[in-house]
């Protein structure tokens, strides 16, 4: 009995057994592969990434080894020549001079030959550059002094602790640089020459003391393509072993899933020999076939997630293809329209001051209002424009509430008069001194506002109220609130109206004119100050425009009582009438377009300078350089930007290329940003915009000739 009964439990156990074999070799063999290859993908990629870092690391590790040495061999060297030639020639009465080639006889000075042989270092593959600065420069070195942030911070820690070096690591332009800088420090043989030198800046040098500043600029850019080359090379080794290794391990695999299948044969004819697993095995089996329909949907799934994200991509490339384009098509609208523009407001000036008929006067200044009203509208285009692609910044600095009213009101009456409207300005409270804002945009919002008031008010007048809010918290504000007895506007009118483009009705248009861009802009920057605008109006009652700006801490800031609307005495001076200043210079005028030629040579000519003109950036560079070798440079060069055979930027960076150092300020009818940054990339010192303003271009060309001037900076 007890044999009979044990038999089939037996059995039954051994089948148990094997079928939970076959479930865990399946499982392994569909996960064990894809574990272990992710495993090895994940281990390449920290293997490459440890990699990298390393050789960037010993990159930088071996440029401070080179550039000790490098600073070492100029001071040893130094110190040598100051031991071993200066001390044996001085009692002999040889002369020791910075300008030694112009006296026959006379030998350098230690500081000379030092920069000049690290000056011939530096030209081999090394490309340093080597630099002696000091804060009490020789009056014969102009530049003697530090010339950037990284040198004032190298002289003072050097001045601090002589015995260690000062360096850091910098990428400018895409190109990678260790700066590195050593104490030159006074030994016993320099302090008395030091000392006695008839020019010295200095007479109480001692042993010891920090004399200046030896400075290496080493390129890395060959070293980093290298340890990049080797990056490369190792990886590719990781690359192939990886390779092998999963080749390896797939053959593995098909021996073992080979082996698998011969075992799940004789499982199959177990089980078939088994009455009580058969109906596990075949719910078994339902079950796997629900799990591949299942999965059979996730594929699908993921295909159409794949076909949406492939749309989703192609959407957002030609969104942004559009942006570029809408981008690309206002640079050009404004260029094209401001190169006109110069001639037109330019000559019309000009004219203006010698006609004598009224009639021709009023011609004149209509032509005058309506090219200034066209500048106007494409500036207005290219803030929305910059502030729809988020490229418009706004500052956060000090700034004085009271007196940006001051402006605004100065302006805003003369308007108000020709109207014969009156404008008020009224304080509500206490009104703090200074505020944490963008005066510029600010300003540009109450005149938008205010100017829109009275645009639309025929009769009575126009209020600006000003108060301050939520004076104790961190987020007090100040608002202005702009109040007419105009037109008003319905409730429909005031949903649509600070949409681009928009105004109340197309009656309005036609009316008072406009484009319907300055409420919208003066909402965005208002929204860009942490502030806002609300309206309130009534049809044929008027309307109310509140501006809110946030007004930073008002920690320490006094509060007027009663604000008093006066300009500064430095505006007043700039609102005077003021004569030019007189050029006494040599102009160089890059410029393609005849009739700008004419008249950008007729006002500097007016102005006392001296003036060649070039039609092309090839010319221009041609005659720059021609200039400089016959000891007579041009004292500035104003370089249009958009020109045939060479434009202004590669004329530009060519000049820079070829060592001019003379200023060159860039002159061109883009006004975005980006064209003022890609202007100062190419090397020039300045910038301004056509239409030109007189005034702006004399002062401006007046400050950077007296530079050349007293510097001698155009002659290398």
């Amino acid at each position: 009995m007890t044999q009979t009964s044990h038999k089939p439990d037996n059995k039954i156990a051994s089948d148990t057994a094997s079928v939970f074999s076959r479930s865990i070799t399946l499982l392994l063999d569909r996960y064990f592969g894809l574990t272990v290859t992710l495993v090895l993908i994940a281990s390449s990629g920290v293997i490459g990434y440890k990699l990298y870092h390393m050789s960037h690391a010993l990159v930088q590790e071996t440029a401070l080894r080179d550039a000790t040495a490098y600073s070492a061999a100029v001071a040893k060297f130094r110190t040598l020549y100051t031991s071993e030639v200066v001390a044996r020639l001085k009692p002999l009465g040889v002369q020791i001079t910075h300008d030694y080639e112009d006296h026959a006889g006379a030998i350098p000075l230690p500081a000379t030959l030092s920069k000049r042989l690290g000056d011939e270092l530096g030209q081999g593959e090394s490309n340093c550059e080597t630099r002696l600065y000091s804060n009490y420069p020789f009056p014969w070195n102009k530049n003697g002094g530090p010339r950037d942030v990284f040198e004032q911070l190298a002289l003072q820690a050097l001045e601090a602790n002589p015995t260690e070096p000062f360096y850091q690591f910098e990428n400018t332009g895409g190109e990678s640089y260790l700066r590195y800088a050593t104490a030159d420090m006074m030994r016993k043989s320099c302090v008395e020459c030091h000392n006695d030198h008839p020019d010295t800046p200095k007479d109480d040098w001692k042993e010891g003391d920090v004399r200046g500043v030896l400075s290496v600029r080493m390129p890395l850019g060959n070293a980093v393509k290298h340890a990049n080359a080797e990056f490369r090379g190792t990886l590719t080794v990781l690359a192939i072993t990886g390779s092998v290794v999963l080749l390896l391990f797939g053959f593995t695999v098909l021996r073992l899933r080979r082996q698998s299948n011969s075992v799940q044969q004789t499982n199959k004819k177990l089980a078939n020999n088994a009455r009580q697993l058969t109906t596990a095995q075949a719910k078994l089996e339902e079950t796997h076939s629900h799990l591949e329909i299942k999965a059979e949907d996730l594929q699908r799934s993921q295909r159409a997630a794949l076909n949406l994200m492939q749309d989703m991509r192609i959407a957002k490339d030609s969104a942004e293809a559009a942006t570029q384009s809408k981008s690309e098509f206002l640079a050009n609208m404004s260029h094209e329209i401001r190169t006109p523009m110069t001639a037109i407001l330019g000559f019309a000036d000009i004219v203006l001051g010698n006609v004598k008929d009224p009639e021709n006067i009023e011609g004149l200044k209509t032509v005058q209002r309506n090219g200034h009203y066209l500048l106007k509208i494409i500036n207005d285009i290219l803030d929305l424009s910059k502030i729809e692609s988020g490229k418009l910044n706004v500052e956060k600095i000090e700034c004085s509430p009271v007196q940006i009213l001051a402006d605004v009101a100065s302006l805003m009456r003369v308007r108000c008069s020709a109207k014969g409207i009156e404008l008020h300005v009224e304080f509500e409270g206490e009104i703090p001194e200074t505020i944490q804002s963008d005066p510029t945009r600010l300003r540009q919002i109450l005149i938008n506002l205010v100017g829109n008031a009275i645009k639309f008010t025929e009769v009575g007048q126009v209020r600006i109220v000003v108060r301050l809010t939520d004076r104790n918290t961190q987020a007090s504000k100040l608002q202005f609130d702009i109040i007419d007895t105009g037109i008003g506007m319905n409730e429909h009118q005031v949903e649509k109206l600070f949409q681009p483009f928009v105004q109340a009705d197309t009656s309005t248009t036609r009316k008072f004119g406009g484009t319907g861009l300055g409420l919208a802009i003066s909402k965005r920057l208002a929204e860009k100050l942490n502030g806002s605008i609300t309206l309130k109006s009534k049809l044929q009652e008027g309307s109310t425009f509140r501006l809110s700006v946030e007004t930073g801490s008002l920690n320490d800031v006094n509060l007027i009582d009663y604000p008093s609307l006066e300009l500064a005495p430095e505006q007043l001076e700039n609102n005077a009438s003021r004569s030019d200043p007189q050029l006494n210079c040599n102009i160089l005028l890059a410029e393609d377009g005849p009739d700008n030629q004419r008249l950008i040579s007729f006002i500097l000519k007016k102005a006392g300078a001296k003036v060649t003109v070039a039609e092309n950036g090839k010319i221009a560079h041609d005659l720059a350089l021609q200039a400089r070798e016959a000891a007579n440079p041009f004292d500035v060069i104003l370089m249009d930007m958009q020109m045939p055979v060479l434009d202004g930027y590669q004329a530009t960076t060519q000049l820079r290329e070829a060592n001019y150092t003379g200023p060159i300020i860039a002159l061109t009818a883009h006004a975005m940003n980006s064209d003022r940054q890609k202007c100062l990339n190419a090397g020039c010192d300045d910038f301004t915009t056509k239409p030109i303003d007189r005034q702006k271009l004399i002062a401006l060309v007046a400050q950077y000739a007296e530079q050349a001037i007293n510097d001698g900076a155009t002659v290398t």
